[in-house]
């Protein structure tokens, strides 16, 4: 790559990051890499070793779909990556959800798992979702050989574009707690979220999820 090229690179790269959805979440992130069109940055907050995530891809489907995958917690198992359960604990409203979720983490480590709260908005002017997701402490006692989640804060956005298709970006911020180096959970940061993001775009062309419409979403 010349000099040019590259320069024009960041400058792109600069611009997306202040003029997207990504602006809200700060500076200081680290361009990792793209996959099958999911783009990744990272970056290492000031209170902790364990880098943080954000992710932006595109979709050709409808918010409701993917707002449906999304809420629909049992799913989990089949594209979030390396969730061994998931279930749903509380059903607070159409909009808002407390679950349960163990992920499955290789040997020697030990499973972790989280109860989180979730729930979803609409602006609606800009028809964007966000869907917020943070773990819930004292909610459920913890079980013998799984480590529970300290900190896990997760963010979804959703914005339709003119081209009638979805930007999603995502943000993730934990600490898998336990004794997992930070170095070494780092190393493979990049692998989940690309991971996902492709099992989420598989899933929303399956029924039920690519013909529904929701009560609460406008798409």
């Amino acid at each position: 790559m010349n000099f040019s090229i590259f320069k024009l690179t960041l400058i792109l790269l600069f611009s997306f990051l202040t003029t997207s959805s990504f602006a809200q979440f700060g500076e200081g992130w680290e361009y990792k890499k793209e996959t099958d069109g999911v783009k990744v940055w990272t970056r290492t907050p000031d209170n902790s070793d364990f880098k943080e995530v954000l992710v932006k891809t595109s979709y050709t489907s409808r918010l409701s779909t993917l707002v449906a995958v999304g809420m629909d917690i049992s799913s989990y198992v089949r594209w979030v990556y390396s969730t061994g359960e998931a279930k749903v604990l509380e059903e607070v409203s159409d909009t808002e959800v407390i679950y349960y979720s163990i992920s499955e983490i290789p040997w020697p480590f030990e499973d972790r798992d989280v109860v989180l709260r979730s729930r979803v908005e609409q602006n609606p002017d800009t028809k964007v979702v966000n869907i917020y997701s943070e773990q819930v402490t004292n909610y459920m006692d913890p079980k013998e050989g799984v480590v529970r989640v300290p900190e896990l804060i997760a963010e979804w956005i959703l914005t339709p574009q003119e081209d009638g298709t979805i930007e999603a970006v995502y943000y993730i911020k934990t600490d898998p707690g336990g004794a997992v180096p930070a170095w070494l959970m780092n190393l493979f940061v990049d692998r989940g979220p690309v991971e996902s993001f492709g099992g989420l775009r598989k899933l929303s062309k399956e029924e039920p999820y690519k013909s529904i419409k929701l009560d609460y979403i406008v798409d």
